[in-house]
């Protein structure tokens, strides 16, 4: 006999599918200011800030940055920013870094500055300031990260290039950015700096660019479904709810468990949104079954495909299969 335990886990809720938001992102915003960040910035303004709840598995793409900004009224250039020696650098742009100021980290690029950055944060600043990242467009001597990256993981308090949200200036594909598990605000603002390289001299600035984007899931990890101990000849039951965040319906395609380790067979759904579709608003679950066939620990990965931007979602299952002590007779 295989008697069923329905697992005691809080169900998961996984929004599928946001609506966009808008920022204006002014000139003189300074991203170093985000979150209350003491920076010493001289004419920088805090900058814009969208607030969400907290969630694990969730990511933004911008599907519109426009408009264009100056340092000083000689030059105007779009959100990736320039090459222009406008900042009175000497040596040119091509080798900006910024130290970590404050609890944010600072910022380095080795082509473009004056770009559209951003930072995430939770509802406090980090303890300290994280390590700084790097971009470079084609001058990837110094190391660091490519503008035209797919997806980029910041930490919580970590500077990072948006630039116009596509792989290449005005073309390429849609950039993904991982939101981290704990984040609650987005900060928008832009890349200043003073002869001393610390953020600064936003008072000259002028224009501004306007930045739609949209948070949508990726994936559940690093919160996944852990179903402890199982006794062989008994299933342990997790049951997931997926939550219609937006304003259309959702489809759903297949669900399967890839990256198993173990038996493929131990792992199973035995309810899966009835009738494939999720309306707008509305929410459905998803339960899944752990059956040991062997005493050893176990994962795999549930993927749910759907018509929502950040197919599939994915959610890590892990199980451990211990003997029976009443040897499979009860």
């Amino acid at each position: 006999m295989v008697l069923l335990e329905v697992c005691s886990l809080s169900v998961l809720s996984v929004p599928l599918l946001a609506q966009s938001q808008t920022l204006s992102v002014s000139a003189v915003m300074d991203l170093w200011q985000a979150g209350g960040n003491n920076d010493g910035s001289t004419g920088g303004i805090p900058p814009a800030v969208y607030a969400f709840s907290a969630a694990a598995g969730q990511t933004i793409t911008f599907s519109s940055i426009t408009g264009s900004w100056g340092c000083v009224p000689t030059y105007s250039f779009g959100p990736d920013g320039t090459t222009n020696n406008c900042f009175g650098i000497s040596g040119g742009e091509d080798n900006i870094v910024i130290p970590p100021t404050g609890n944010l980290s600072g910022y380095a690029s080795t082509d473009f500055v004056g770009a559209l950055v951003g930072v995430f944060l939770a509802d406090n600043l980090p303890p300290s300031a994280p390590p700084s990242l790097r971009f470079y467009e084609t001058d990837g001597s110094l190391g660091g990260i490519q503008t035209n990256f797919l997806t980029l993981s910041p930490l919580i308090g970590q500077i990072f290039f948006i630039g116009d949200g596509l792989t290449g200036t005005g073309t390429g594909s849609v950039q993904a950015f991982q939101v981290p598990t704990t984040a609650t605000h987005l900060y928008l603002g832009f890349v200043d700096v003073c002869s001393t390289m610390a953020p600064g001299c936003y008072f000259d600035n002028q224009g501004s660019v306007t930045a739609v984007f949209s948070i949508t899931p990726v994936a559940a990890s690093p919160y996944g479904i852990s179903l402890g101990n199982v006794e062989l000849c008994r299933t342990k039951k997790a049951v997931v709810t997926l939550t219609n965040n937006g304003s259309t319906k959702v489809h759903f395609g297949p669900i399967s468990f890839v990256d198993v380790t173990g038996n493929p067979g131990d792992f199973s759904d035995i309810e899966y949104c009835h009738n494939g579709n999720l309306d707008a608003g509305h929410s459905c679950t998803v339960a899944v079954k752990f059956s040991p066939s062997e005493e050893a620990s176990e994962s795999a990965t549930l993927n749910i495909v759907t018509s929502a931007p950040g197919s599939p979602i994915q959610m890590p299952i892990t199980g451990t299969g211990i003997a029976n002590s009443n040897g499979c007779t009860d």
